[in-house]
């Protein structure tokens, strides 16, 4: 057929007249020169794919109906085949096979499970491929909640920090659902994406209670104490529109984390564009985080706005809507990687950080082990400003430590989880300056009544930005003894505290304490 319309198009561009039938011929198969070319296959193809042009179709009386025709878009005029869409065609070869199958009572359950364990693995083997398999468990469990929703993760993926925590549904929408029935897509969304959002919620639930997590052979799995978990609803089809219906159908229990709902085309997808845990973690925390402010039609719109300019709302804005054209660096890149050509994964914003000292702080704090990585999310979500302003305070500090001979000088700042102490140090890090520069650390920890705090050693003695880390991370509570340490490791290194908000414009007026922190009413405390 393509050979048919190629040649109808050759006629018309030498000038010749073509009439209606000449078009209505191009689209024209015999189906002697099929049987003749593929034998008896081909009469079996047709009993699948083709519709008769009369007599058939007679349940296909309203809008929301399903319409045979589009699992039989072949129309059947006895000697020829009219084919009137290719796409149709292709779309029906691929997904038809599922509908046959679910048709036989006998093989059903088998083919739930074969979808399921599928789906499951499929999502195992992408995940090892950014976090590394020793960091990714397929059907962990809680023996202390045997039979509860939620008592056993499908995909668990553990780095740092962080937990992702994937619900896997092999559901796939209903025909009648895409025709348009109101009650066919409210239960087929319940199926594939509500149920196992609330079976990651009730997951997450149990991590935050500390109950021990067990792989599918019964050994024990280390999950950080203060975990900051993903919830990964992950589709094995795509779902029609699922972008928009999650926004507007999904119900979430107050206070219950934003979800991450993928088909499975979309997390491979997401994970070839964004290969290291970093880039795929911190894209999991924006995609959250704009979950109810950001409105598009596909997943791959978010992902393209996001290697092109970092997935964030504005402070100043509370809505904003994605147009597809924001995808085009996306399809670019699979088309060509797809076809096996030779092409350049594109880089992302936070990747290619044009501003000096902060990109070296990056690239080091990126190269250190998994327990660490909650800093560079954090970084990641300051503005270009703040990076800037960042990177000018740890030259200015270095200068002064090299200039000045001081032992220490550090200075803290607030990030979206806690804060971090960066503490440039005269000497090489030992067991002296590394006591000093985590008493620090404690201390505006204790006084901001964070959870998480870091502590970045910098020894001038040195080239890298990064010689030693300090991760102080356990749930904030009241202490007399914690108290106490603080007014005196304030009284010792003379710290003070100065408000310094960052992301705009710093005021025309400034003192000798130049805003450089994050989030607005953030703080800096300096030691010296």
């Amino acid at each position: 057929m393509t050979f048919q319309m190629s040649n109808i198009g050759q006629l018309k561009a030498r000038g010749e007249t073509l009439n209606k039938g000449d078009l209505t011929s191009s689209l024209l198969i015999s189906k002697a020169e099929l049987r003749k070319r593929f034998g008896a296959k081909s009469d079996r193809f047709i009993a699948r794919f083709a519709t008769p042009v009369s007599g058939a179709n007679a349940g296909f009386d309203n809008p929301f109906q399903v319409n045979d025709v589009a699992k039989a878009p072949l129309i059947d005029l006895g000697d020829n085949l009219f084919v009137s869409h290719q796409y149709r065609l292709f779309e029906s070869v691929y997904e038809s096979p599922f509908y046959w199958m679910v048709l036989d009572p006998a093989y059903e359950a088998t083919l739930a499970a074969h979808r399921g364990a599928f789906l499951e693995e499929s999502a195992a083997h992408v995940m090892r491929r950014v976090f590394g398999a020793e960091n990714v468990f397929v059907n962990a469990r809680f023996p202390e909640a045997t039979g509860q929703k939620g008592e056993e993760i499908d995909v668990l993926v553990r780095y740092g920090e962080f937990l992702i925590v994937v619900q896997a549904k092999s559901k796939r929408v209903t025909l009648k659902a895409r025709a348009g029935d109101v009650e066919a897509l409210r239960r087929d969304f319940k199926g594939a994406i509500q149920d196992p959002y609330d079976q990651a919620v009730a997951s997450c639930e149990m991590i935050a209670m500390g109950l021990v997590c067990v792989d599918a052979n019964g050994k024990a799995i280390q999950l950080p104490k203060l975990a900051r978990v993903f919830p990964l609803a992950l589709l094995g089809d795509p779902f029609p529109a699922v972008t928009a219906l999650s926004r507007g159908m999904l119900k979430r229990p107050e206070g219950s984390p934003a979800p991450v709902v993928w088909d499975l085309g979309v997390l491979d997808c997401v994970a070839r564009l964004l290969p290291t845990p970093i880039e795929l973690l911190f894209y999991l925390q924006a995609r959250g985080e704009v979950f109810d402010k950001v409105v598009s039609d596909s997943e791959y719109n978010f992902l393209g706005f996001h290697i092109n300019a970092k997935l964030a709302l504005p402070p100043d804005y509370d809505f904003m809507l994605l147009e597809r054209d924001f995808a085009g660096v996306v399809d670019d890149y699979m088309i060509s990687a797809d076809m096996g050509l030779e092409v350049e994964r594109p880089r992302g914003v936070l990747e290619d950080l044009g501003i000096p000292v902060a990109r070296e702080l990056l690239e080091a704090l990126k190269a250190a082990p998994p327990d660490v990585a909650a800093i560079v999310v954090d970084l990641y979500d300051f503005s270009g400003a703040a990076l800037a302003r960042l990177a000018g305070q740890i030259a200015a500090v270095r200068k002064e430590v090299r200039t000045t001979g001081k032992a220490i000088k550090a200075f803290s700042i607030e990030s979206g989880s806690g804060g971090l102490t960066y503490a440039v140090i005269g000497s090489d890090v030992d067991e002296r300056s590394a006591a000093a520069a985590q008493a620090i650390g404690r201390k505006h920890k204790y006084q901001r009544k964070a959870d998480r705090w870091y502590v970045i050693l910098d020894s001038v003695r040195t080239d890298r930005p990064v010689d030693a880390l300090l991760p102080l991370v356990w749930p904030w509570k009241e202490d007399e003894d914690e108290a106490a340490s603080s007014e005196v490791t304030g009284r010792i290194f003379g710290s003070r505290e100065i408000q310094m908000p960052v992301g705009g414009a710093p005021d025309d007026e400034q003192s000798d304490e130049e805003r450089t922190s994050t989030p607005p009413g953030a703080s800096q405390g300096q030691a010296d």
